[in-house]
């Protein structure tokens, strides 16, 4: 093998490049090593964040769940609250028509008393007037002239009240 013959120069300048060689080296080690540390780090950040995202995940599920058993809850409620007003109504209602039959048989029977009343009050004015024209045209017949003196007190005692 044929022999080189390097050169003080040569040499220094080789070794200025192999020192230059090693701080890139160091430079690029360090630089490495940073970066696997961030690395790291961020794996540890995605694995807390996929531990966090996986709970948030069961979390949901329960939420959904509990949401679905208060719609039942609320339905079920809907419908009692329902059933007791339809009940509450139907039974206002039916007192309502108990009362406004009772209202329509009690303005019945007045009626009939209003009507009673003017055939009676008819039949006794007609009979007072027939007793005191036969007092005018027989004025000798004392019953009739006590008749008369009956009714005049019989109204004058109703005309005090």
């Amino acid at each position: 093998m044929p022999t080189i013959k390097y050169t003080r120069e040569d040499i220094t300048r080789l070794e200025n490049e192999r020192d230059q060689y090693k701080a890139e080296r160091d430079e690029l080690s360090n630089k490495l090593d940073k970066e696997c540390n961030d690395n790291y780090k961020l794996e540890g950040q995605l694995h807390d964040m996929t531990k966090q995202r996986d709970s948030l995940i069961k979390d949901v599920e329960k939420l959904r769940e509990e949401i679905e058993e208060l719609k039942k809850y609320n339905y079920e409620l809907e419908l009692a609250v329902d059933s007791d007003l339809k009940q509450q109504v139907d039974k206002w209602f039916e007192e309502w028509h108990d009362t406004k039959v009772e209202n329509d048989l009690l303005e019945l029977k007045l009626q009939e008393m209003k009507e009673d009343y003017r055939i009676v009050n008819s039949k006794y004015t007609n009979l007072t007037e027939h007793i005191k024209d036969k007092a005018i045209h027989n004025p000798g017949v004392h019953r009739y002239i006590d008749l008369v003196h009956v009714i005049d007190e019989l109204e004058r005692d109703t005309d005090e009240r």
